[in-house]
């Protein structure tokens, strides 16, 4: 009985690789290679009122108008037209956006340094996370009386389908007495 056993069991064993063998499906599959990660390049616009979400304003003291102030507003960003050819597929995602950004700012007679944090609410619902820091000057005479502030963010990861964005630009833009915007050319990974 022993022996029986045993040559069944060899041939349950032989049947079965013969199965897995013969059918595709039940064949291991070999691992697929990790994608490549595309790369974009979007011009793009922001643009908000001026009143703010909410906003803190300390005076420090040390110096006539040196203010330290904590600030949360947000912009629309939009997508414009590509250097040249056809706009990245990416740009429909993009355009329509919302960020909000919660924002630190140092400044003297209203020029100083920004720095902060912002999150993009892409059209299809996901989040993409973002830092950046600048500097900004005083509004002056003339150009609609703007005071205009330059820097740089970085994508720093996000949700969905830019879960694993990288990438980087600068920014530049102005304050105006009714509005902020600003414009960049965005470079990034996914």
């Amino acid at each position: 009985m022993k022996r029986w056993t045993a040559k069944a069991a060899g041939l349950v064993a032989i049947g079965l690789f013969a199965l897995l063998a013969g059918n595709p499906a039940l064949a291991k599959k070999k691992p697929e290679a990790p994608a490549k990660p595309r790369t974009v390049t979007l011009n793009l616009t922001g643009t908000r009122p001026l009143t703010d979400i909410s906003s803190t304003v300390a005076s420090v003291g040390d110096v006539p108008n040196h203010e330290i102030a904590q600030r949360v507003y947000s912009y629309v960003v939009l997508t414009a037209a590509p250097d040249s050819g056809k706009p990245a597929k990416e740009a429909k995602d993009f355009d329509g956006a919302t960020t909000m950004n919660f924002a630190q700012s140092d400044s003297r007679n209203g020029a100083g340094t920004h720095n902060g944090y912002a999150t993009w609410k892409l059209k299809s619902g996901d989040l993409i996370y973002v830092t950046f820091n600048g500097k900004h000057s005083a509004r002056g005479a003339g150009q609609e009386d703007a005071a205009p502030f330059d820097g740089e963010f970085e994508f720093a990861g996000g949700t969905g389908k830019y879960a694993n964005i990288k990438g980087h630009s600068s920014y530049q833009g102005k304050v105006t007495a009714t509005g902020s915007s600003w414009e960049a050319k965005v470079m990034f990974e996914y």
